[in-house]
């Protein structure tokens, strides 16, 4: 259920991502248009509507990014909720296990509270490692978005 959960939102995650992605560039195409229209008049010369054109869009794009980096930070909190209710369930039914092994005794010794908490430690430490190996970049694709962020931030600069 928890993966297929998972596909889900990346599945919506995708959905989003594209469909801003359209929106963004719609807009941004809406915009052009419109300067074009009241750029149209003689009092503007060709370098200051040049330098408007390549300009137009940062706001859309900042916009853009804003909201994708709102939506990833939602996603997270919703993750990380879901993980706190899922070892809390794990938490009451480990404690129901043993009260219904120790025939409901209302305490354990430090021992086996130790060995119980051991023992649990390491299946989390395991399903942990196996969740952050799957939201892990490859060295690939951190190169990737390294520069692709250095771009971003050069073409910036180039057009301020």
């Amino acid at each position: 259920e928890g993966m297929q959960d998972r596909h889900q939102v990346e599945a919506w995650d995708i959905q989003l991502h594209r469909g801003l992605e359209h929106l963004k560039q719609e807009c941004a195409q809406v915009l052009l248009e419109r300067f074009e229209q009241e750029a149209s008049d003689t009092k503007y010369s060709e370098t200051m509507k040049e330098e408007v054109r390549r300009k137009l869009a940062a706001p859309i794009d900042y916009a853009f990014e804003n909201y994708l980096y709102t939506w990833k930070l939602r996603l997270k909190q919703a993750a990380d909720e879901q993980q706190y209710f899922a070892l809390w369930d794990h938490f009451k039914q480990v404690m129901d296990t043993h009260l219904e092994k120790a025939q409901h005794q209302l305490s354990m010794t430090e021992a086996e509270a130790k060995q119980l908490f051991s023992q649990e430690w390491e299946v989390y430490e395991e399903s942990f490692k196996s969740r952050l190996g799957q939201v892990a970049n490859s060295k690939q694709s951190i190169i990737f978005k390294v520069t692709e962020l250095c771009n971003t931030v050069v073409s910036r600069v180039a057009v301020d």
